[in-house]
């Protein structure tokens, strides 16, 4: 092990604070989809009514959800993304594992909830159940992004001196 290794711990915070806001986002979007596109299209005024209950949503049920998966995948971070890399290091790092794991997440803790091994499914999704898998790339391309640019900024030391 290296010496000069030292955990970063705020990766404990900011993992629930980068899911909670992907998660939100995520959902606001679907759920707009989803209310918009079946039926009669809506006017403006309809949708910018609509949007503030759906933005209530998205807050409590993707900003949680993405709050706990944040955590799940904050976690590996903390240990891979520490203080003792360098800053282009730990950008990369906090990339490619923001990618990574927070579908990985979202799959552990459905496997864990539903008590079922994770596998691939029988048949191709038809239909509206391709909106089932959004949350997945979603989780991705949010997470990646936000997490590489979280790790360069650096947290106020205190002075010990």
């Amino acid at each position: 092990m290296n010496p000069d290794y030292r955990p970063d711990f705020r990766w404990i915070l900011t993992g629930p604070l980068i899911g909670a806001l992907s998660g939100t986002a995520v959902a606001f979007e679907v759920l707009m989809v989803v209310l918009t596109v079946d039926g009669p299209v809506p006017s403006v005024g309809h949708v910018l009514a609509g949007a503030v209950p759906v933005l209530l949503l998205a807050v409590v049920f993707g900003g949680l959800v993405g709050a706990g998966v944040g955590l799940l995948a904050g976690l590996p971070l903390v240990f891979l993304v520490g203080r003792h890399v360098s800053a282009l290091e730990a950008r990369r790092r906090a990339f490619a594992l923001g990618v990574l794991l927070p579908p990985l997440a979202m799959v552990a803790a459905f496997s864990v909830l539903t008590g079922e091994p994770p596998g691939l499914p029988s048949h191709l999704p038809r239909g509206e159940e391709w909106l089932e898998l959004v949350w997945l790339p979603a989780a991705s391309l949010l997470g990646g992004p936000l997490a590489a640019r979280a790790a360069t900024r650096t947290m106020p030391r205190p002075d010990v001196s």
